[in-house]
């Protein structure tokens, strides 16, 4: 169901590669001008195929994204559940040369998978480096063991000198939304079937307001749902909820984080076929 009024809508969290140009196509359709495409748990066992997953999001995935009328961005870091036995200061070290291309907006998504002295050290290694970048960071949270990992990833951000408006916990819910805003870090609302219904994130938005949350698909990474963010605007709309708010929990929010302009959501022109 489309919104009674028409939203450009910002997906924070879009996984471009695990989505056909036809799903692509019908985001657009229903709204969405621009997306953040974050690094994520890929196949990847090697320097090789952590720099060819890297370059693609930087290179093939943007330009797929801009030819249907999408504007791209990027996040690039080392997933928790994937992270590489060998080569780790090689992988990373390709970040900076890959942000002279202008897409790379953030590091993400880093975090806690399972926890553990080697997951943690990897989180602390690259929040120093988006201190080096002066770049925002997109903090994973799993779903198993969710509140523990949560407060956990939030000891590390609080003792990283990473502020904490630079700063985006995704993947948040009931048990970890509250401890998130009062920390300080913003928060993803990721609406799935494997995550959130759109009801219950509307619901967290009426519960804690608008302010420092942003609502995105997670769409193409597993079981997702390409329309999360129109279906989300009108619970919203219809629990009474004002454009204002709808607006930024759609978008604005994330453009803010992001350091974005707000021309980010006019319609872009697609590439050249």
């Amino acid at each position: 169901m489309r919104p009674t009024q028409p939203i450009a809508y910002f997906d924070a969290h879009l996984h471009a590669d695990g989505l056909s140009n036809e799903d692509l196509k019908s985001m657009a359709l229903f709204g969405l001008k621009a997306a953040l495409v974050p690094a994520r748990d890929a196949v990847c066992d090697s320097v090789k195929d952590y720099l060819a997953h890297f370059e693609g999001l930087i290179h093939l995935q943007a330009h797929r994204l801009k030819k249907l009328a999408i504007r791209p961005y990027a996040a690039l870091g080392l997933h928790p559940a994937r992270i590489p036995w060998h080569g780790l200061e090689e992988i990373l070290s390709a970040i900076p040369r890959l942000a002279v291309a202008g897409r790379l907006v953030a590091i993400g998504e880093i975090g806690l998978e399972k926890g553990g002295a080697r997951e943690e050290q990897v989180f602390e290694r690259q929040l120093a480096l988006a201190r080096e970048l002066n770049l925002p960071v997109i903090a994973y949270t799993p779903e198993r063991d969710k509140p523990r990992l949560t407060r956990r990833l939030l000891a590390i951000l609080r003792s990283s000198g990473v502020a904490p408006e630079m700063a985006l916990v995704s993947h948040a819910n009931s048990q970890t939304l509250k401890t998130i805003r009062e920390c300080g870090f913003r928060a993803g609302l990721s609406v799935n079937p494997r995550r959130l219904a759109a009801e219950e994130a509307a619901a967290l938005v009426r519960s804690f307001g608008s302010e420092g949350l942003s609502i995105c698909s997670d769409a193409g990474d597993g079981a997702s749902d390409i329309l999360a963010l129109p279906h989300t605007a009108s619970v919203l709309e219809v629990q009474g909820l004002s454009p204002v708010i709808v607006r930024r929990v759609m978008g604005e929010n994330a453009l803010a984080f992001l350091k974005l302009p707000r021309e980010s959501l006019d319609e872009p022109t697609p590439a050249a076929h």
